[in-house]
């Protein structure tokens, strides 16, 4: 159990986007640690993956409906969790939503979910020393006025990922401990359309 806390630390990967999109934005992080043994004292310590999303700078109503869900959603921790579909250990080589959102009224059909998987077909006992983590933005909603581009979100779109890693000691015996962080992080473009 940790004594003093998380230790946030940047992982330089981040990225963003300024071009316009109407149905959808979709990237994927991948993590990627040394060994399964590694990856397991990372999760079970209390170690996080932490996702921000967020839209800033746009003029669209569609542009402000996305801010406000993605301020909503704020920072999203991808942990060890054992709850069903919700953390590292519940994985397999298929995507499943840990976090879901969808926008308010009228905006309702567009949501930001974060996916994950792993390398094997099941997690269940830690093996696994690579998680993709998939950063979806769906946008169903059809603007019904005219004149076009009314549909268009607009602004600059950006993922952020910071490692929350944990630090401390060891209750109760007090011994100071240190946990080997995933060996790469790596994110694709941000995908629009």
């Amino acid at each position: 159990m940790l004594g003093d806390g998380d230790v946030p630390r940047l992982t330089g990967i981040d990225k963003s986007t300024s071009s316009t999109w109407s149905n959808s934005a979709e990237a994927t992080l991948t993590v990627t640690f040394s060994t399964s043994e590694e990856a397991r004292h990372f999760f079970n310590a209390g170690g996080k993956i932490r996702i921000e999303t967020n839209l800033t700078g746009g003029s669209s109503s569609q542009a402000g409906a996305w801010t406000n869900l993605l301020n909503t959603a704020g920072d999203q921790d991808f942990k060890g969790d054992i709850v069903v579909d919700n953390g590292f250990y519940t994985l397999t080589n298929t995507y499943k939503t840990y976090y879901s959102r969808a926008a308010s009224t009228p905006y309702s059909s567009n949501t930001y979910q974060l996916k994950a998987k792993c390398n094997v077909a099941d997690n269940s006992a830690g093996t696994a020393t690579t998680i993709d983590i998939k950063v979806e933005l769906t946008d169903a909603y059809v603007d019904p006025g005219a004149p076009a581009p009314g549909d268009l979100v607009d602004g600059t779109l950006a993922i952020t990922v910071q490692e929350l890693l944990p630090g401390g000691v060891l209750q109760p015996t007090g011994d100071p401990f240190t946990i080997t962080p995933p060996a790469s992080y790596s994110m694709s473009a941000i995908s629009l359309s």
